[in-house]
């Protein structure tokens, strides 16, 4: 990062792509851990050409680690995924997560339990 004087003289700090040298002061831009500055366009290019990093996420479906530029968003539930999910319709756009399937267990559980529990106490006669 350059400093530089203006006419008024007020320093101002100049942020540079590392890769092409572009003025990133005020643009969408990338830093990277050892403080380097990034445009958009080369940052993106180096993360595609590693392949690692951020752009890897698990995939929703099969929970495979998958770079986000091969991601699809799925038609039924508008979730990114893998194309293999994606056209074997995994995307669970109507279906429950896990959390909330043992809240619906753990309720009905109780339920029956105090069924059982009434019909124990209920008089005979």
């Amino acid at each position: 990062m350059a400093t530089s004087v203006t006419s008024s003289g007020l320093s101002t700090s100049v942020k540079r792509c590392t890769k092409c040298g572009k003025d990133v002061n005020g643009q969408r831009r990338m830093k990277d851990p050892k403080g380097n500055y990034w445009c958009y366009e080369c940052g993106s290019q180096d993360e595609v050409n590693k392949g690692s990093g951020t752009l890897v996420q698990p995939c929703p479906g099969c929970k495979k680690p998958i770079h986000a530029m091969n991601m699809v968003r799925d038609k039924k539930s508008g979730q990114y995924m893998c194309e293999d999910c994606a056209s074997k319709g995994k995307g669970g756009g109507g279906g429950m997560d896990a959390k909330k399937k043992k809240m619906i267990m753990a309720a009905l559980a109780i339920a029956v339990l105090g069924a059982i529990a009434f019909y124990m106490n209920m008089p005979r006669g």
